[in-house]
């Protein structure tokens, strides 16, 4: 069942150029090549429903997020019975803009990842919302 789920995940990268980041080379490319989940740059022009009907993903993994059609794809996704995991790497509530970027990424998704108890203490804080640790080392 696993490794039926793997072929069938996407991994959203939201940056053109996805390998000059260095939180998503760590802890987005790197994993999907391991793991080797199929990996999907998703930009502000892209439509989401074509997306989804292209692949027919049974997950997807929204690694950090760069617009707010993420947040979209997401929704969508969550709507369609689709396993939502998204990964903050940083959210920094103090900034407005990446609050209103991620806030709805987060109420859409199954499973929140972050790589700090300190992360994950900051979102429960402000959100409410529960993560899984997954460290990186």
């Amino acid at each position: 069942m696993e490794k039926k789920l793997l072929q069938n995940t996407l991994w959203i990268f939201n940056h053109p150029n996805p390998e000059t980041i260095p939180s998503y080379y760590v802890s987005g490319l790197m994993p999907a090549h391991f793991m080797n989940i199929k990996k999907i740059i998703f930009l502000e022009n892209h439509n989401p429903h074509s997306l989804i009907d292209k692949f027919k993903p049974k997950c997807i993994i929204i690694s950090k997020a760069f617009s707010l059609k993420i947040s979209e794809l997401a929704e969508i996704a969550r709507k369609k019975g689709i396993i939502v995991i998204s990964i903050f790497d940083d959210w920094i509530f103090e900034n407005k803009n990446r609050t209103k970027l991620n806030l709805p990424i987060a109420k859409n998704s199954d499973y929140i990842i972050t790589k700090t108890i300190y992360a994950d203490e900051e979102i429960q804080t402000n959100t409410g919302i529960k993560s899984k640790i997954i460290p990186t080392q």
